[in-house]
């Protein structure tokens, strides 16, 4: 996929095309009667390629394939300059690639077993799995700010991984009982957030290692003849992830790469579901989540400047006690569900969204001890500091769909199905479902106001139809 931007006069598109390999295998054996052996195996090679492209050059004969930034900061190095030192100075036109070109292989291997016990009480099941993944960077052009760093096949990284998870299931009676999962494990970093610059040069993050996942769940589910439900309690912990971001920054005048290592998350919550059933056609469904999720450490910020200005450099990151953007943290939701005679199916939904937070931006929650001296006073210099890393709330939202379908049997094998569905009913158009903190920052009176970058928003659409049809045969 690619998706285009404007460039000084120029519209470009940038690629991400994948090429994607898989085999997989699995094996089911019935050892007696209540125990059950699976196990699989799966193979998967990636080619990811990333590339820009001239889409328009806007009346010009050609674009001359170097970096501006680096134009400006080092007029007097033409090596600096070039996106591509095997071809200085090359004139491209329109659907020519150029700034970048790079490709990130990727293998990945892996192992599973699982033992499933079945009493007339207890359902127990243990496993593990064993995963290899090793991936690298092959750059197709010697970009000028890494000549060294940047063309033909870079370091190869390697990881070797192992999860484990148990569940058991104790069945009270035939219509409750009580459910338990747990589950550790290591997981190989994304390829795609390992790099600090890969348009630039072949370099991951300081220290980079795979990710650990801790995670557990207790559930008690029962079922009757006009009631069904379950409540959950859920907790996650995850340790050291990457994460990685693109930005112009404005303090240091040049594309900023900015990786974030050694990443601490934790999500918290419960879930509940019911079902009653008022007569044998008409049901309601309430469903909610009532969660939080955190960052609870802080965590290590690289940046990497693009226009190779300087080195790059490492800083903490205060994220801690800070919320993960994403993702409604409370959430309800009633529906109504009517099974006509006919074949006929009609539903009512209604769901309110509400604690989610915008993403951050990571240079906004740098340490700024040194504008420390710009203050009157240290509650002055807090109180700037609160809200220069403020992290918003979106809009709770209320939202209604209700969709409408009909099966028809067209002789004794074959039916029609045709189903109606209308999203955003009240055509609620101010419903936010994602924002963020601009990573620019006014360097020139950001110590007096905080609001020349504010935060960006996106919102949903209002009222959406759609109309689906199937054969079954």
């Amino acid at each position: 996929y690619g998706f285009s931007v404007f460039l000084c006069q120029t519209v470009v598109n940038r690629h991400s095309d994948f090429t994607s390999w898989m085999f997989n295998s699995y094996i089911n054996h019935r050892i007696n009667d209540i125990m059950t052996l699976d196990g699989g195996v799966s193979f998967n090679y990636t080619d990811s390629h990333y590339y820009k492209t001239i889409k328009d050059l806007l009346g010009a004969e050609y674009w001359r394939d170097i970096d501006n930034f680096s134009e400006r900061d080092f007029p007097d190095n033409p090596t600096m300059l070039q996106n591509d030192l095997n071809n200085p100075n090359r004139k491209v036109t329109e659907g020519d690639v150029f700034g970048y070109d790079y490709n990130i292989r990727s293998i990945t291997a892996r192992a599973w077993l699982q033992n499933q016990i079945k009493t007339q009480h207890w359902d127990v099941n243990y496993g593990m799995q064993v995963s290899y993944t090793n991936f690298r960077r092959y750059g197709n052009m010697r970009n000028g700010r890494a000549p060294e760093n940047s063309y033909g096949a870079g370091e190869r990284h390697t990881f070797d991984n192992v999860a484990f998870k148990a569940g058991a299931t104790y069945k009270l009676d035939g219509r409750n009982c009580f459910v338990l999962h747990g589950y550790y494990g290591t997981k190989a970093p994304l390829s795609d957030r390992a790099y600090v610059s890969p348009r630039i040069r072949d370099g991951v993050v300081a220290g980079l290692s795979s990710e650990r996942l801790l995670s557990g769940d207790i559930s008690y589910v029962f079922s009757y003849r006009a009631l069904k439900g379950s409540i959950t309690g859920f907790w996650t912990e995850q340790f050291n992830s990457t994460e990685r971001l693109s930005f112009y920054d404005d303090e240091f005048q040049t594309f900023m790469n900015y990786a974030l290592t050694n990443v601490r998350k934790s999500y918290r919550g419960v879930e509940v579901g019911l079902k009653v059933s008022i007569t044998p056609s008409f049901s309601v469904s309430v469903a909610g989540t009532f969660s939080k999720y955190q960052y609870k450490n802080r965590p290590m910020g690289t940046r990497s400047y693009e226009n190779g200005m300087s080195p790059d450099t490492t800083q903490i990151v205060y994220l801690k006690n800070y919320y993960v953007s994403g993702t409604p943290q409370t959430c309800l939701s009633v529906g109504f569900n009517y099974r006509a005679p006919k074949m006929w199916f009609f539903e009512l939904n209604g769901t309110y969204m509400g604690d989610s937070y915008i993403s951050l931006a990571p240079n906004r929650h740098e340490e700024r001890s040194d504008i420390l001296s710009n203050f009157n006073s240290l509650d002055e210099y807090e109180a700037w500091i609160t809200d220069f890393t403020k992290q918003d709330k979106l809009k709770n939202a209320f939202v209604v769909n209700a969709s409408i379908g009909k099966v028809i049997y067209l002789n004794r094998s074959a039916s029609m199905n045709i189903n109606l569905n209308v999203n955003n009913l009240l055509n609620n158009r101010n419903i936010q479902t994602s924002g963020y903190q601009q990573c620019r920052i006014n360097t020139k009176d950001y110590l007096t106001t905080t609001t020349r970058y504010p935060n960006k928003y996106y919102y949903a659409q209002g009222l959406k139809v759609f109309l689906n049809m199937g054969i079954k045969f």
